[in-house]
């Protein structure tokens, strides 16, 4: 019957009965699409993977929709993956089907992928379904590794900078150290500029030692001086990791003298005198 339907059809594009724009019309055409991960189709927004990690490739894709009158058995589908860069394949994942919905008519299929270690890759993700009675469709996603920065703690006098935004000092001599917490290896130079009344005084570069970076700087005078440590590396501009007012001197804030010690000491004195008066009498 399927083949005396073509003919039919067939016969009716010769003579002209039909046009191509009306047997379109008879297709319905099926957006099977519902959801992807990693699923951004804007390559210059795409969905951030980290470099190593494992994540699970998923699909959810319809199987049913009845406002077409259109129905495909989800289990006879293959549903796979073709994964590259740079125009270069990197891996063909075929997903696994786990679950079938029959309420929303929306079935699920996933797969593990082992994202390579390379940083800073724009990965494009050619998803395909095979129907064995509704065809074939493809859509294109984009996912990317990102640079990973150096990071760490500055510290002054011991003073961790990025949990304190100001200290007080009572020598000129400042130790400065900084630790790596993350891509020590991509770290070419550490740094620390040193500022009064938005005027750059000193640069001091710190020097490597084993797994921490050290120097030191005496402050020429007194007063309240910005401190901002910056991480040179790789990847690209300085990382600025501290920002730090350090007061010494005459910057500094001064005890106030009359305060709550010299209240209690002026009371115990007017009750010592009290005493020593009752006592004469």
């Amino acid at each position: 019957m399927f083949g005396l339907a073509l003919i039919a059809v067939g016969l009716m594009l010769i003579f002209n009965v039909v046009s191509l724009g009306a047997i379109a019309a008879w297709i319905n055409y099926v957006d099977i699409w519902s959801y992807l991960y990693p699923g951004s189709t804007d390559s210059n927004n795409p969905d951030i993977v980290t470099a190593g990690s494992t994540i699970t490739l998923t699909a959810h894709l319809k199987f049913r929709d009845d406002s077409a009158d259109w129905y495909s058995d989800p289990n006879g589908w293959t549903v796979y993956v073709e994964i590259s860069k740079n125009g270069t394949a990197v891996t063909t994942l075929t997903l696994q089907l786990q679950n079938v919905d029959d309420a929303s008519g929306i079935a699920e299929w996933t797969y593990p992928w082992n994202v390579p270690g390379d940083e800073d890759v724009l990965y494009t993700l050619v998803w395909h379904v095979d129907t064995p009675d509704s065809g074939s469709d493809s859509k294109t996603t984009y996912a990317k590794t990102p640079l990973i920065e150096p990071d760490g703690v500055f510290r002054v006098n011991g003073v961790d900078a990025s949990a304190d935004a100001s200290i007080t000092v009572i020598s000129p001599t400042l130790s400065l150290e900084f630790t790596p917490s993350r891509a020590a290896d991509k770290i070419t130079a550490v740094k620390v500029e040193v500022w009064k009344d938005g005027s750059l005084q000193e640069t001091v570069t710190l020097t490597e030692q084993a797994d921490t970076y050290t120097g030191t700087y005496t402050l020429p005078s007194a007063g309240t001086y910005e401190l901002k440590g910056y991480v040179e590396w790789t990847g690209g501009n300085p990382l600025r990791k501290m920002s730090l007012l350090a007061t010494y001197g005459e910057g500094s804030e001064s005890p106030t003298w009359f305060g709550l010690n010299q209240i209690v000491g002026l009371l115990f004195c007017a009750v010592g005198s009290a005493f020593l008066v009752a006592k004469k009498k």
